[in-house]
């Protein structure tokens, strides 16, 4: 499977070929839906939150006595009937919405959605993102002539690119991700990524390796667990096995009881 690799003015350099696998990779939906979920709730911050009868300033005096007023007993005037007062089961800061999402899980997740993307056409690779100064108009030429200047970009470099990020700073719906720790959100949530060249076989390699050990592990597990017929005689003798020591055992009894009548 070929690629096209461009440079900054959008002129196609050269093909890259992808591994193999990506044509066999069937994608887990289910998985990716997930993990997914899990990653967006652990990012989740509990922001909402509301004061019990006990955090609300004042009420600490009984409103009126106890009998004789005709009116309902109270000793608050922060009781949640009251305006102004607490609230019952309302929200607050202390909910936690974390998810675990297994490591294994995790990465699976993200190289189906980032093969999904490949199959697509939604990735864009560049040469390198090398900006002599910072340069706006050139950027938004390079997504005009791409065809993604009207959805959202995310773009994944290598290192830290400060001209590349002054550069996007002013255009709509782009983002900057620098370093190669981008996750299963970040693929899903831009509808178009542009990768830079290394930043992509990178985790092409880690994808090869992953793949080569579940192949090694299936591969030994399958090794390693017994065939049908193996079963089936280790059953067979472990009855016969059974069945004589019940049988010496019952002629040994009969032996005793002839010798005892004796």
């Amino acid at each position: 499977m070929k690629y096209p690799v461009y440079n900054l003015t959008a002129k196609k350099v050269k093909d890259i070929s992808l591994p193999q696998q990506i044509a066999k990779h069937i994608p887990d939906h289910n998985l990716i839906h997930w993990v997914y979920l899990g990653l967006s709730h652990n990012r989740r911050k509990a922001r909402a939150h509301t004061k019990t009868r006990g955090l609300v300033r004042g009420g600490g005096r009984k409103p009126w006595r106890q009998k004789g007023t005709g009116n309902a007993r109270t000793g608050s005037i922060r009781n949640p009937i009251f305006r102004g007062g607490g609230i019952t089961f309302g929200p607050t800061n202390q909910k936690n919405y974390t998810k675990k999402v297994n490591k294994k899980e995790r990465a699976k997740a993200f190289y189906s959605a980032l093969i999904g993307k490949i199959k697509d056409r939604e990735i864009r690779l560049i040469s390198q993102f090398e900006l002599a100064k910072p340069s706006t108009k050139k950027m938004l030429k390079l997504f005009q002539v791409l065809k993604t200047s009207t959805k959202s970009t995310l773009i994944v470099t290598s290192k830290k690119n400060l001209n590349l990020a002054k550069s996007i700073n002013n255009i709509d719906k782009v983002r900057l991700q620098p370093g190669i720790n981008i996750s299963c959100l970040e693929l899903l949530n831009y509808q178009y990524i542009y990768f830079e060249q290394s930043v992509l076989q990178e985790l092409l390699k880690r994808y090869q390796v992953q793949t080569k050990q579940q192949e090694s592990l299936k591969q030994s597990a399958i090794t390693s667990a017994p065939s049908k017929n193996q079963a089936t005689r280790s059953l067979k003798s472990a009855q016969e096995s059974k069945s004589s020591r019940t049988s010496s055992e019952k002629s040994s009894k009969s032996q005793g009881s002839q010798k005892k009548a004796e």
